[in-house]
């Protein structure tokens, strides 16, 4: 059975992964040795570390956003005069958790832009129960499928128990593919796929539909 792409990725980036997020972990509990400055706007919290008058931690989040329900945002972005610093290594520069702290978003930033070298998606988020539920490739800000591997995907859960899947291919933000349909969209419901649809679409501009 061939692994759609996005879960080879994401299986092969397993251990890395794991490891980022045990690394992430012990950054976050460790002892902060500078005090944030703590905003509260109704149930949320908001921290900030500045330094020398900017929004600076160095190799740490310099904000983190605490939600009512627990939910976390930690984002890297240290902002030094007029430049804007995300994380290096090919690490993400947002990272948002669950209750029990497992990854809800992942999001790769350059220059404040979302943006990934390579082929890996630049934005993958999670259901509560670790389910991919959306992946999308960005390269400076704009879809963009790199040598013919979707740009998009989403998965919906539907009250008949059903997942609409809907994998979709863009050049320059624009929904574009040369030959294939640009966006692929169907049901799946206990390892039965049903109600497919394909769209083609050429720079934007949508061509020929067909549904089975």
């Amino acid at each position: 059975m061939n692994i759609p792409w996005i879960y080879t990725l994401y299986l092969n980036q397993e251990n890395s992964f794991y490891y980022q997020k045990i690394q992430d972990k012990a950054i976050i509990e460790d002892v902060f040795l500078e005090d944030p400055i703590v905003e509260i706007i109704g149930d949320i919290k908001i921290e900030r570390w500045i330094r020398l008058g900017n929004l600076d931690r160095g190799d740490l989040p310099s904000i983190v956003i605490t939600y009512p329900n627990k939910i976390k945002k930690y984002i890297w972005k240290n902002i030094i005069g007029d430049n804007i610093e995300n994380r290096d290594f090919d690490l993400p520069s947002i990272i948002s958790t669950w209750q029990d702290g497992s990854f809800r978003k992942l999001k790769w930033l350059k220059n404040n832009i979302e943006h990934r070298e390579g082929l890996e998606p630049s934005y993958i988020s999670f259901f509560e129960n670790g389910e991919i539920k959306e992946v999308r490739k960005k390269v400076g800000g704009k879809l963009c499928s790199l040598e013919d591997i979707y740009s998009l995907e989403r998965r919906k859960r539907l009250e008949d128990n059903s997942v609409l899947i809907e994998k979709s291919w863009h050049y320059n933000d624009n929904l574009h593919r040369s030959k294939f349909p640009s966006v692929i969209r169907y049901k799946i419901r206990d390892d039965v796929v049903f109600d497919k649809e394909f769209e083609w679409y050429y720079l934007g501009c949508k061509g020929r539909v067909i549904k089975f």
